[in-house]
């Protein structure tokens, strides 16, 4: 069988490959040109390839380093491209300088931030140290003067107890870091409390060191608010004090600038710049009140009875704590409203502290624009023992009692209701603290204070009243429903002993604020506080859907309420209001 295919002499003259022969026999004068050209020919061509080459490359890395570098150009990067690899050397190292500069700036104003911060958390003592040491170049001694103020005086027991009130000034060129005082007072004595202060005694030598936050005195400054009850047999009269602490700076103006910014002095509180009162209001008619007796009396030495609407929760409940609503309650014959700061539960101590003091401060101004009285209730409840928050309670009590040292409308309630615990010598060891210093700058306010099992036990007070009692009473807080002739035997038994009773909360239901309403109980309490001019708060203004709310949980109005607004304890209440104000006027 044949093979299928090509011989190879056919394949030749299909290729036809020309030999030697026929190239030599082929050749002509211009023969050379043609592998010149060739070769020209196939160098373009090669130089071609390698441009386009090399022109894709570059695109495809302009590409690249365009989306990396993000906003540069295109132009930017060929631009680049161009530099020689010196000047890269020398972009590298510039780059370089400049990324240490840049991580040495945010280095320091981290640094700078970190400082800033402690400083805030500290209270200011640490801005104001770092602003000395910085500002000055020496440290030594520094001299500063004690002002010390006898404001207030009792006896008791054969002592004589004396309230100081303590400025210290610094009168040198630095910065004072800390200070300490030992004065001998001639006698044996003993503290009682003291605020603001490290206080102590040993024999008749009175020794006095600050807390955290008022160790520093920037040059100039003073550190005020300091304060301590003291026991003696002496005979005591102001006094000012010299003495030397350790300071730093030169006075200089960056140890100066340091110390202040850094808040070594207390904090100034600006006080309440007074409205005019409405003509015919509670506070213009019966002004400043005072305690005779049992009784609380006007300005005219008349028998006064105070009464009004508690506010819930003022955290809870802002909505209320509204001139209108107090308005509203003024017409149906209020002349005071209390407004309730919890302590705990998300309130002042656990809480935003700034937006409770705005709504606070906001429901004075609302009240007093109204010509009422006001009880600003420092409501203890879920943190049962009013000393678990006494350094809070302190200081809020200065604070307040000075912006208000010029009203005679506010009244002070110290703790709401000690419970499940605290007796009445926990509770009173508390007020003998707190009373002082609101009386350091208010010193003929009312003041309330809470008494054990929820304000109950008003009767263990008897024999045991607190250290200074003028113009101090103290609470009861019932509720008809829970609360009858026991709680009411009490009331009378303390009352009978000369203990003045303030019914600073109630309600017609039971104890929970819910439950139905006990009208008989209830009357058998209005009938006791009638009879013994006992003044009363009743809680609480607002739509809580509870029974002791007096606004109806159906009701979006904020004031102008009508009956339709208002419960059977809001009707109930109301009706009781207009009876009453025909007898206070």
């Amino acid at each position: 069988m044949e093979a299928v295919g090509t011989s190879n002499t056919e394949a030749q003259e299909a290729t036809h490959i020309p030999d030697a022969e026929e190239n030599n026999n082929r050749k002509s004068p211009f023969g050379w040109l043609i592998p010149l050209l060739s070769v020209v020919l196939v160098g373009i061509v090669i130089l071609n390839i390698v441009l386009i080459n090399k022109k894709n490359n570059n695109s495809t890395t302009d590409e690249v380093r365009t989306e990396y570098l993000g906003e540069a150009t295109l132009e930017d990067v060929e631009l680049e491209s161009l530099t020689t690899a010196a000047d890269e050397t020398t972009v590298e190292s510039e780059e370089a300088t400049t990324e240490n500069v840049t991580t040495e700036a945010a280095t320091k104003a981290n640094k700078q931030t970190q400082a800033a911060t402690k400083a805030d958390n500290s209270g200011g003592s640490t801005g104001g140290n770092s602003g000395g040491s910085s500002g000055g170049s020496t440290s030594g001694k520094a001299t500063f003067t004690a002002n010390f103020k006898f404001s207030n005086n009792w006896e008791s027991n054969g002592k004589k107890f004396y309230q100081l009130n303590v400025t210290v000034n610094n009168t040198s060129s630095r910065t004072i870091n800390s200070w300490a005082i030992s004065k001998d007072l001639g006698a044996s004595l003993s503290i009682e409390s003291s605020w603001n202060c490290t206080a102590s005694a040993s024999g008749s030598k009175l020794t006095l060191k600050p807390v955290d936050y008022n160790s520093t005195i920037s040059k100039g400054g003073s550190v005020q608010d300091i304060g301590l009850i003291i026991s003696t047999t002496a005979s005591l009269s102001d006094f000012n004090y010299k003495g030397t602490g350790s300071g730093s700076g030169g006075g200089s103006s960056g140890g100066s600038s340091g110390g202040s910014s850094g808040g070594g002095t207390a904090e100034k509180v600006e006080p309440y710049k007074l409205p005019t009162l409405p003509a015919g209001s509670p506070v213009s008619n019966h002004g400043q009140l005072k305690l005779s007796g049992t009784n609380i009396v006007d300005k005219n030495d008349k028998k006064y009875q105070l009464m009004g609407p508690s506010t819930h929760g003022i955290h809870w409940f802002p909505e209320y704590v509204n001139r209108k609503a107090f308005n509203t309650f003024k017409k149906y014959g209020a002349n005071m409203v209390r407004l309730a700061m919890y302590t705990a539960e998300g309130g002042y101590c656990e809480g935003n502290k700034s937006a409770m003091l705005d709504t606070l401060y906001k429901g004075v101004d609302y009240a007093t624009k109204e010509g009422m009285y006001v009880i600003i209730d420092w409501h203890v409840l879920n943190d049962m023992n009013p000393n678990k928050y006494i350094e809070q309670a302190k200081s809020f009590f200065s604070t307040v009692s000075k912006k208000y040292k010029n009203n005679v409308n506010v009244i002070y309630e110290i703790c709401n209701e000690p419970n499940r615990g605290p007796s009445w010598s926990d509770i009173k060891k508390y007020a003998d603290t707190i009373i002082p210093i609101i009386r350091a700058n208010s010193p003929d306010a009312l003041i309330i204070v809470g008494t054990p099992t929820w304000s109950q036990d008003v009767d263990q007070v008897i024999g045991h009243q607190v250290k200074q009692p003028k113009n101090v009473l103290y609470a009861v807080h019932f509720y008809a429903a829970t609360h009858k002739d026991d709680l009411r035997n009490k009331v009378k038994k303390a009352l009978s002993k000369k203990i003045p009773v303030f019914i600073s909360e109630f309600s017609i239901c039971d104890a929970s604020g819910n439950g139905g309403i006990d009208y008989t109980s209830a009357n058998a309490w209005k009938k006791l506080i009638n009879d013994n001019n006992l003044s009363f708060a009743c809680w609480s203004l607002c739509n809580k859907a509870e029974t002791s709310a007096l606004i109806k949980s159906g009701s979006s109005k904020l004031s102008g309420w009508g009956t339709n607004d208002l419960s059977d304890a809001g009707i109930w209440f109301r009706k009781w209001l207009t009876e009453r104000v025909k007898v206070n006027g």
